[in-house]
């Protein structure tokens, strides 16, 4: 009879697995298939990498297959390469583990790094700061300022409109 605070325990067995004998395949190399996995895997490490649209990298990709000579397997790796609509949840999941869940106040914005530069490096957060419970973010790039230094004439409108829902007190633009 056991007591009634002796825990179970387990027995770790090993199971050793034959070595494949890759002279004994019993189907044909799968070329295509393997070509189109390459291309979805490098369309899914652009997503987390960069900020560019899902969409605009995934049809970029797709875009470099009409730089190769069309032959039969590039003809296969089309028909073997999922749509947009099939492998966008796993896209924008792989760019949910490297971006930022959207703020819900002000203060709860963090720019740094790869959120205050252009793609190609350059400076774009210009302005980040806080006065009396306001902050103030401006961007632009230095060729932006350039341009509107040397314009003879600036025109604005009231047309400033919130890319995201935000609560009242995120988006609060102030036109010219």
């Amino acid at each position: 009879m056991s007591s009634p605070t002796a825990q179970p325990t387990y027995q770790r067995r090993t199971t050793s697995l034959p070595a494949l004998d890759i002279d004994k395949h019993n189907h044909t190399a799968d070329h295509a298939g393997v070509v189109a996995k390459q291309i979805m895997d490098q369309v899914k490490r652009r997503c987390v990498e960069e900020v560019n649209p899902v969409t605009a990298i995934y049809t970029s990709e797709l875009l470099k297959l009409r730089d190769r000579d069309w032959d039969d397997v590039s003809k296969q790796v089309v028909e073997r390469l999922p749509t947009f609509n099939s492998s966008k949840s796993s896209l924008y999941r792989a760019r949910r583990k490297t971006t930022p869940a959207l703020p819900k106040t002000q203060s709860s914005i963090t720019l740094d790094g790869k959120w205050t530069d252009t793609a190609t490096g350059d400076r774009f957060l210009l302005i980040d700061e806080s006065h009396h419970s306001q902050r103030t973010i401006v961007y632009a790039t230095d060729n932006n300022l350039r341009d509107l230094a040397a314009a003879d004439t600036i025109y604005c409108d009231r047309t400033f409109t919130p890319a995201l829902p935000f609560p009242p007190d995120i988006h609060n633009p102030r036109p010219c």
